[in-house]
This record gives structure tokens, sequence and C-alpha cells, in this order.
């Protein structure tokens, strides 16, 4: 896999405090601040599941998924919204998630092709992400056309603060 991501795969895979602090180790290290283990056997296997770690305030690209395909996020711990938008970019509603030490739901699934993104709230935000497979970037993922580049620190930070209000430094 690419340097923000790993399989870790077996008839019974359990992962506890010491792999969330392994996480969290590894996405502080990321350049994109964020990491993930991939508990599915293959990018082919049905059901993509992945436990992912994400700096606060880290940018997670606005996305959407094709139709027939859904994902739901189940909160680890931390806090994010999750902004669903419309071809635009306008904000149509907002979601609050959240761990038992902070506001918001546990769980989110998305089973429509809407865009959109997520930005964590709290120093750390990892959740369970359940995603329908097979996993294919050029057939699973549709940018959003407003997204600004990863690698546009000027236009992530002006979109991010649209969207949250909140500043940012890339």
């Amino acid at each position: 896999m690419s340097g923000f991501a790993e399989f870790i795969t077996g008839p019974v895979v359990t992962l506890g405090a010491p792999d969330l602090a392994r996480l969290k180790e590894l996405a502080s290290k990321s350049a994109k601040n964020r990491y993930r283990f991939c508990v599915h056997d293959s990018t082919d296997h049905p059901v993509q599941e992945m436990l992912i770690c994400a700096r606060g305030h880290t940018y997670l690209p606005p996305h959407r998924h094709p139709p027939g395909k859904c994902e739901s996020y189940h909160v680890v711990e931390g806090q994010a919204e999750v902004y669903l938008m419309d071809e635009s970019g306008a904000v149509l509603t907002t979601h609050l998630l959240g761990d038992s030490q902070h506001e918001g739901a546990v769980f989110i699934r998305i089973a429509e092709p809407i865009f959109h993104f997520v930005f964590p709230r709290s120093d750390w935000f990892i959740y369970h992400e359940v995603f329908s497979g097979p996993w294919s970037l050029e057939k699973s993922v549709i940018p959003a056309p407003f997204s600004p580049p990863e690698d546009d620190a000027q236009a992530i930070a002006a979109f991010v603060r649209e969207v949250t209000g909140v500043s940012i430094d890339l």
C-alpha cells in the first residue's frame, strides 16, 4: 500500500490501545497527517474495512461515491464534522460525530452519491470505516470539482475556513 496505509489481515483481527497509539504515531509521521489500517483481505474484497486516524484539522478532500456504493463511519476516538454538499460545494447538512467524551453521533452511513467532507475537530479523530467494495480509486471515488488540490495549502486553508469557519495552518 501507500505510505498512508497498511493491511492487517487474518481470520480474526483485534486492535487495542497499543494499536491505536501506533496508528496515531504513523498518522503523525505521515505527510498527509493521516493513516489507516486496512483489515479486509484485499482491494477486491466485497467489504472494505479500515481503522483510520487523522490529526485535528487534517484536510480530507471532499468526494462522493458512485451509485451502489455506500460507506459508514463509526467513531472510535475524537470528534469530527461531516459536511454533505451539493455539486457546487454548498453545504446541505452538517453531521457532528463524536465518541463518548465528545458531543455528536457515534455513527453515520452515507448510502447515496452525495459529496461529503470530513473535518476532524479534536486533536485526533479515529474511526472505523466500512465501504462496499471492491475498491479502485478510479471507480470508487469521484473527487469534488470544487475541492482544492492536496498540494495547494493556500487554497485548502481558504476552503476549510469557508466551509467550517476554522483557520488552519498547513
